[in-house]
Parts: C-alpha cells; sequence; structure tokens
C-alpha cells in the first residue's frame, strides 16, 4: 500500500487560513483609516461625497471670511446714519458761529439756540432716542437714579426735581435720569431721632 504524500496535514491548513483572515483584517483596517486614492477611485459614490465635503468646506470658509468682514464694516461704519442725521446742525451751528459778534442781539442769540436745540433733539429722536419722563413721575429705579431724597408736599416716591435728563434707544435705557425724590410730607416726628429716646 501506497500512502499519499501529497495530502497536507490538517493543522497546518488551519494555521496559514488564520493567518490570511489576519492579514485580510489588517489590510482592510487599513483601508478604512487611510482611504487611498484607489480604494476612493473604486467607488464613485465616495468621490462624490468627498468632493461635496470639499465644496462645504470652502463655502463655509468663504461665509466665514464674509461675516467677519461684514461685522468689521458695520462697527467701522455703524454711526453713519447717525452722523448724517447730525449734520444740518453741525451747519448751523457753523453759520451761527460766523454771524456773531459782541454786538450781536441776546432775544436772536437765544432764538438760535432754541432752534438748533430743537433740531438736534429731532434728529437724534429719528434715530431712535428719546428722553425719559421725571419730573412728576412715580419714581422707576429703571429709569431713575435718585441723587437726592427730599420732604414735600408731593406724594413720596414721586420725582420732584430733575439734575440731568436720561435717554432712551428704542427703548434701552442708555442713561437713567439724575432725580431728586419725595419723602412725603414732613410729619412732627420726622425730623427727630429715634435714638435719643
Amino acid at each position: 500500500m501506497t500512502v499519499n504524500t501529497s495530502v497536507t496535514d490538517p493543522d497546518k491548513n488551519i494555521a496559514e487560513s488564520a493567518a490570511q483572515v489576519e492579514e485580510s483584517k489588517k489590510e482592510q483596517a487599513q483601508d478604512m483609516a487611510s482611504p487611498s486614492s484607489a480604494s476612493s477611485a473604486d467607488c464613485p459614490q465616495c468621490q462624490s461625497l468627498q468632493e461635496q465635503l470639499l465644496r462645504l468646506r470652502a463655502d463655509f470658509d468663504n461665509f466665514r471670511k464674509r461675516v467677519e468682514s461684514e461685522k468689521a464694516d458695520l462697527y467701522k461704519y455703524g454711526a453713519e446714519r447717525t452722523i448724517q442725521g447730525l449734520l444740518p446742525v453741525l451747519d448751523n451751528l457753523s453759520r451761527g458761529a460766523a454771524s456773531l459778534s459782541e454786538t450781536s442781539d441776546p432775544k436772536l442769540l437765544y432764538q438760535s439756540f432754541r432752534m438748533l436745540h430743537t433740531q438736534l433733539m429731532d434728529s437724534l429722536s429719528q434715530q431712535g432716542l428719546s428722553q425719559v419722563k421725571a419730573v412728576g413721575e412715580v419714581f422707576d429705579p429703571f429709569y431713575h437714579e435718585a441723587v437726592q431724597r427730599v420732604h414735600e408736599q408731593a406724594p413720596e416716591n414721586q420725582v420732584v426735581q430733575e439734575h440731568q435728563p436720561g435717554y432712551t434707544l428704542h427703548e434701552r435705557v442708555i442713561r437713567p435720569a439724575m432725580v431728586v425724590v419725595s419723602a412725603g410730607p414732613e410729619t412732627p416726628d420726622s425730623g427727630e431721632n429715634p435714638f435719643n429716646g
């Protein structure tokens, strides 16, 4: 009887198969980690997605640069509309200063000053500025800053005097009014010191 020596050892075949599987796994892991140009060329959908990603990245970068440029322009030229509204007031101030002399009529100066004040306030109100109502109003810490509290015939917490006007810009307080607030009428015991028993 002859023995067939061409039959291979089964343990050797299993070891070779396991080595081939391990090698195949390593190759797949490398392909997934860093896709080569050959593997992306093999997959037209992958190529298309990669091109889309590059275009989106470029579009986003352009968008970001455009927004930064617009923001810089807004900071630089944001006051343009306000300045344009104030130019007529500046023109009238220049004309008034040129026509002034030591012998100018005080009534005319007063009228010119009032006209310029009105023109300035009109120009600023067109930009959204408005003056905070103070005297006669109930004290509101959002709109008023109390600098003094006095006994008056006015009701308690009513604004009785304004030291400096306050302003809002489109409903946002940009400066509260500095006011004197009533503490109510003075009573006979209001002047006594409660600690002097």
